[in-house]
């Protein structure tokens, strides 16, 4: 830490910073709503952290200086504001351009470094859903275009921007505040009326309306409601609203036109009607009042609040011993549908999707289910509307397939070229409330969310039956599957289970026991890893099993591959036998700290060391020795004379057998042949020269592998001595089986040490030298080969280790173990949906995302051969959701094949564009980020 900063008092704004005694209130670990924060400059922040000595980055700060955060202020001409409001540029993302800090840490950090004019920016958190909390940094802008007189204020709408929680009463408020300092004049409220133009008409034409000369002129959109919620008024964020103040109270220009009745349950125009029983909805006839009864169930009054509930854990309501969308005695409103039944004039799903504030995601996402046409068909035909489980505590009691359904028939028979789903976004907000407000999502998850909520609403299992744990041990793998099949749709039947659920099987191995268990569950979507066929190098030390010097090697390998595919290269490169390869890592210069499994992954910065052993079968047992050089010197200890090496005996070999490999070992390390007495030697005083402390040669000992202290410092007993202080014992020169040692040992690899004699004869030098391979002098440039769908399927489908944070319990051990799990595709359904796994997560957010190129067939995809049950399983694409930019500042959109013409459209938001021939130019790109297919 620089000398600069008080080291105490820079630690304690640290865990302000983090949120640990910061002085907010909060609740279950959120915030109350309300709660003042401040926004600051991450540039300032991060010198600040580099001062104090809390970043490691590159950063050069020579100066700290006053707080500025001029660069986070949106000063824009068509930026209408208060004379002290504060707007921030709509292209900021938190953690990289601006931090959000309590109160206290602000009080400090402005009071002690000062604070730049104009340059305090303070936000409230607001109530998202239940108890959940935001601080709302980027207020909701509005286009707002002024009608005054008989003259428009500007050509060009300008922004002006509101807390989404304000109403829309403070909207015209603030902007009588804003008009009085422009023109010093004050508007009154009676002069003042607020239009919402509808989207599917341009600023254009509503210029040319208002040079009619007859008054009033039908305003093309409707008037907003002053006692409205802006966040609940239906403004997006492209929506033009206009601001109409009329001069002396003169006649008004713009006037509202009185929407024709239509009967509730078929949507057509009606001059007379039936009224229900409430008196709020009309009927052209008793057979539609009697047919609408099922979604409305009347006592003579409507709540406004029909979903006053909080939902836990996604989409189990478990604070609720019912549905609480089946527990209200009152009408699902169902929304307005312009048209249907297919006309001359319908768009056919050709239609876009507003923009409802930072909804990409989920247009992308509707755009695609939209296209998925088996679907789409069964809503249009109002088949589901007898399926509708009203009953189900995990569905919407069918809140949510209506308010779908009622979009896809906008979508499909309706004549806009643009629609906006704000009903349907109110519906899956109450479904799963992380979707509620205007932030920006996951579309694959918002995708998921919408088809399991759609299941659950027609899922014709009323009650679903309870399924004890499955008893498989004398089955076949076939009859396994089966049973778990089964056990799902006993309890899941619908037009999804149908159509969409596939199955996997899953496999998890104890590397212990090597017994294996097997699951097979069902998937909605299929989420594939992207194999980084990356190129680069990696260089390692080889130790050969003789008694060669070891080699220094460069091999070539893919980013982020598996260390099999280190063992194949090192084969490859020196003409060995992989069976014969073990990758270790190493501590203290040679010795051997832990043993690399081939189903690891190469991290960055790897160092491994590639040892050759003899090829092991099941009748050798392994030794793996360390070599110690007494040293010369007093009160000097023995160091490492050079690498570790593994001897290879046969299992009815003898302690006397592995006496005699050593010495071979050690013979050709120092070439003894030369010193012809050293063997006669060795051979005469055998017994009493080895493990002798006036050995000219060596001396064995037997080391302890039990020598790490236990949790209480202390070293457990040997097994070879049974001495409770013996690190290392001498090995003893009898006949007796080498497999006895192991066994007292239960190791699977005996451990001896190696002492040479201070007086040694001859060379060590081979031990420890590293001679360079002829591959390390060439400079080999990383390179990048293609991916391939393909390729994602076959990662999917390789064995992994289990991480640490992911154990399973294996039954025969009775303990926790980092199994080795392969998953693959047992089941394949007819529409097949495809998640590339772009974004990796982390804690608290996404933090990366995977940009590479995966090449996928739009025509001919051949699952057949990654499934295990084969067959002919050939799709065709017909919808990709896609994903452009960085995490932060990302956006969305939709390639969909249309159903009635086959043609391909690009969807962004409201805009529709056929794609050109040949599309696969148009689709294949690093954006597809969710793949759907339909089976042949």
């Amino acid at each position: 830490m620089s000398s600069n900063f008080d080291t105490d008092q820079a630690l304690e704004v640290m865990k302000w910073l983090k949120g640990e005694d910061d002085g907010v209130q909060r609740y279950r670990g959120m915030p109350f709503a309300n709660t003042e924060w401040f926004i600051i400059d991450n540039v300032w922040l991060k010198k600040w952290k580099k001062l104090a000595g809390f970043l490691q980055e590159d950063l050069d700060v020579q100066s700290l200086g006053e707080i500025d955060n001029s660069d986070l202020i949106d000063n824009s001409d068509d930026v209408w504001k208060e004379r002290d409001e504060v707007v921030l540029k709509n292209t900021l993302a938190l953690a990289i351009d601006y931090e959000i800090i309590p109160r206290k840490a602000w009080k400090y950090f402005s009071e002690k470094y000062g604070c730049k004019d104009g340059s305090e920016i303070s936000r409230k958190s607001i109530e998202i859903s239940g108890s959940e909390t935001q601080v709302e940094v980027k207020y909701k802008p509005i286009k707002t275009i002024v009608w005054r007189g008989n003259n428009w204020e500007t050509d060009n709408p300008v922004t002006i921007f509101i807390s989404r929680k304000a109403w829309i009463r403070d909207f015209r408020h603030k902007f009588r505040r804003i008009m009085r300092e422009k023109i010093q004049s004050l508007i009154d409220d009676d002069d003042m009326k607020i239009w919402k133009l509808d989207p599917t008409v341009s600023l254009a034409d509503l210029k040319n309306l208002a040079k009619a000369d007859h008054l009033p002129i039908k305003f093309p959109g409707k008037s907003l409601d002053t006692n409205e919620v802006i966040e609940e008024s239906e403004i997006a964020d492209e929506d033009i609203i206009l601001i109409e103040v009329r001069k002396f109270s003169l006649e008004w220009t713009f006037a509202k036109e009185t929407p024709a009745k239509r009967c509730e349950s078929c949507r057509t125009e009606i001059s007379s009607w039936v009224e229900c029983k409430c008196k709020k909805f009309l009927y052209c006839n008793e057979e539609c009042k009697k047919r609408d009864s099922k979604f409305h169930w009347c006592d003579g009054a409507i709540s406004n609040n029909q979903y006053s509930y909080q939902s836990q854990n996604n989409n189990y309501y478990s604070s609720y011993s019912s549905n609480p969308y089946s527990s209200s005695p009152y009408r699902y409103n169902q929304p307005e549908q312009k048209v249907l039944a297919r006309t001359s004039s319908s768009k056919l799903g050709i239609v876009g999707l507003q923009n409802l504030g930072n909804t990409c995601f989920m247009n992308s996402g509707l755009q695609c289910v939209s296209n998925t046409y088996v679907l789409t068909e069964h809503l249009l035909s109002d088949k589901y509307l007898n399926e509708i489980n009203r009953s189900n505590p995990m569905g919407t009691g069918g809140a949510l397939v209506q308010d779908y359904a009622a979009l896809v028939k906008d979508m499909w028979y309706g004549s806009s070229s643009s629609v906006s789903p704000w009903n349907f976004k109110r519906a899956l907000g109450r479904f799963a409330p992380q979707f509620s407000g205007f932030n920006q999502h996951d579309s694959q998850e918002m995708v998921s969310f919408l088809l399991d909520g759609i299941h659950e609403d027609l899922n014709l299992v009323k009650a679903k039956p309870y399924v004890s744990e499955l008893k498989t041990a004398e089955l076949s793998e076939t009859e396994i599957a089966n049973l778990f099949w089964s056990n799902h749709i006993s309890r899941n039947q619908s037009i999804i289970v149908d159509h969409m659920h596939g199955q996997y099987r899953s496999e998890v191995e104890c590397p212990d026991c090597f017994k294996k268990s097997l699951a097979f569950d069902p998937f909605l979507m299929l989420t594939l890893p992207i194999p980084s066929n990356q190129q680069t190098s990696l260089d390692l030390v080889f130790i050969p099993y003789n008694s060669q010097s070891a080699i220094k090697i460069r091999i070539q390998v893919k980013e982020n591959a598996y260390f099999k595919e280190v063992k194949h290269e090192v084969s490859r490169l020196l003409s060995i036998n992989p069976n014969c390869i073990v990758l270790a890592e190493l501590s203290h210069g040679y010795n051997i700290e832990r043993f690399i499994d081939d189903d690891e992954r190469v991290l960055k910065n790897a160092q491994p060391y590639a040892y050759q052993t003899p090829e092991i079968t099941n009748d050798d047992c392994v030794v793996q020795i360390s070599f110690i050089k007494e040293t010369r010197y007093l009160f000097s200890s023995s160091s490492p004379a050079g690498f570790q090496r593994f001897i290879v005996l046969n299992k009815n070999s003898t302690i006397e057998n592995l006496h005699h490999a050593i010495f071979e070992f050690v013979a050709n390390i120092g070439n003894i042949e030369l010193y012809p007495n050293l063997r006669e030697k060795f051979n005469q005083s055998m017994p009493s020269l080895i493990g002798g402390r006036d050995s000219d040669i060596f001396s064995l000992k037997l080391i302890n592998p039990y020598q790490k202290k236990n949790y209480y410092g202390k070293v457990k007993q040997c097994p070879y001595c049974l001495q409770t202080k013996c690190n290392s014992c001498p090995l003893p020169y009898t006949e007796e089986p080498l497999i006895n040692y192991f066994e007292k040992s239960n190791e699977k690899i005996l451990k001896v040490e190696v002492t040479f004699s201070k007086n040694i004869g001859f060379s060590l030098i081979t031990l420890s030298s590293i001679e360079t391979h002829v591959s390390c002098q060439e400079n080999i440039k990383p390179r990048s080969t293609r991916v391939t769908l393909y390729d994602c399927l076959h990662q999917f489908s390789q064995p992994e280790k289990l991480d640490q944070d992911n154990t399973t319990y294996c039954s025969k051990c009775e303990g926790h173990k980092r199994g080795l799990k392969k998953m693959d595709i047992y089941k394949l359904p007819n529409i097949l949906i495809i998640h590339l796994k772009r974004f990796k997560h982390s804690q608290y957010s996404y933090n990366s995302k995977n940009d590479k190129l995966v090449e996928f067939p739009v025509e001919g995809l051949d699952m057949g051969r990654f499934s295990i049950t084969r067959g002919d399983w050939i799709y065709d694409l017909y919808a990709i959701s896609n994903h452009y930019g960085s995490l932060d500042g990302g956006h969305y959109t939709a390639y969909a094949k249309n159903h009635e013409n086959g043609r391909w459209y690009e969807f962004d938001d409201s805009h529709v564009s056929p794609i050109s021939e040949p599309v696969e130019n148009t689709l294949i790109k690093s954006s597809a980020y969710v793949l759907f297919y339909k089976k042949r």
